[in-house]
Formats: structure tokens, C-alpha cells, sequence
């Protein structure tokens, strides 16, 4: 499953235009931003609601927002292999939109902050009938 959605947001990201410039004439970065922290992938959204993780136990996936536009996914697998991936980050203007780079590619996705800002939902991919998010909790 860790696989599958790796390869969905590489390919999403992939698929994506290549942004050059600015649209907000500044970083986008602020340090207060509710994104700001260390969040844990616990299961995933779709039209028929949310289903928790099938992940073995061991196996663990992070993704830590620093407040300097910077961020980093980690994918643990049992402790036999673990996958870092660095790039950046960026609130934008249109309400719940974020931007992100990843080796020289660039994509948005919306994304939705609930339960007191200690889960945020992703939304990866949005479709005739339906969608799919990926749902964190802030460790």
C-alpha cells in the first residue's frame, strides 16, 4: 500500500507544470502555519469514508513541515528499509491550497486541517464521482 501511494503522488507530482515564479510576491512561508510539525499518516479518505491504516504495525510514514518552507516524508518499513524524501513547501493564497517541490517538480493539493488542527487531510487525487486524501494526525 506504502508503495501504491508513493508511486500516486510521484506520478501526480510528475504529472504536474513546472511553476516559475511567484504568485504571491513573497515565500509563502510562515512559521505559525498550522502545518508547521510532525504529522503521521494514519489512513486514507475516500467517497465512502475513512478507513484506518493497513500497514503492518511497524511500518510508519511521517511527514514534518519546518516553518522555513522546507519539508521531508519518511517512509519506515519494519526497520529494514526506510525512504527520505526532501523538498519544499508553500501556503498559497486560494484558501486550504498548498504548493510543494520535489526534485525540480512541483504540484498543489488542497488540503483540510480538523479535530482542533491535529489532522490534516490531503487530497491527492479528485475524480468524476469521487476522490481520494491521505489523512495525518500531528504527532
Amino acid at each position: 500500500m506504502k508503495t501504491l501511494k508513493l508511486f500516486i503522488m510521484i506520478v501526480a507530482i510528475g504529472m504536474a507544470t513546472v511553476s516559475c515564479g511567484s504568485d504571491d510576491g513573497g515565500s509563502g512561508v510562515d512559521q505559525n502555519n498550522v502545518i508547521v510539525g510532525n504529522w503521521k499518516y494514519i489512513g486514507d479518505l475516500d467517497e465512502n469514508g475513512f478507513e484506518a491504516s493497513q500497514y503492518e504495525p511497524c511500518d510508519d510514514e511521517f511527514m514534518l513541515f519546518n516553518g522555513n518552507g522546507s519539508f521531508k516524508l519518511t517512509y519506515n518499513y519494519c526497520g529494514e528499509e526506510t525512504e527520505i524524501y526532501q523538498g519544499q513547501w508553500r501556503k498559497l493564497g486560494e484558501a486550504n491550497m498548498y504548493r510543494f517541490s520535489l526534485d525540480g517538480l512541483t504540484d498543489e493539493y488542497k488540503i483540510i486541517f480538523s479535530e482542533n488542527n491535529t489532522r490534516l487531510t490531503l487530497y491527492e487525487e479528485e475524480f468524476e464521482g469521487g476522490f481520494y486524501a491521505s489523512v495525518y494526525e500531528k504527532q
